[in-house]
């Protein structure tokens, strides 16, 4: 949604619950093995959003889209500030890593 999270007004802390979910399967080297399906669909996690808050992300430098071991990854963290006249981003990037 493009609802605002908090109060513009008063910035009042809100509680979110993470709603994420993930399914996958392993397939063994091993033939002799089984294949393993695991799902996931518990929330857990219970954040504040707050007035300040920054957001870490990662940008894979060598395949973007389509990571691979040993690709090299930089982290990338963004703080949001809110000014009395609007809203404005800070874009911090520290080096890169083979990950």
């Amino acid at each position: 949604s493009s609802d605002p999270v908090l109060n513009l007004t008063t910035g009042t802390f809100v509680p979110l619950t993470d709603q994420a979910s993930g399914s996958g399967s392993w397939t063994p080297l091993d033939t002799s093995q089984p294949t393993v399906a695991v799902t996931s669909n518990t929330a857990t996690d219970v954040v504040t959003a707050k007035s300040v808050a920054v957001q870490k992300d990662v940008m894979d430098l060598t395949h973007p889209g389509n990571p691979e071991p040993g690709d090299v990854l930089q982290p990338v963290e963004t703080v949001p500030i809110r000014a009395h006249k609007g809203a404005h981003r800070v874009v911090a990037s520290p080096r890169s890593c083979r990950c």
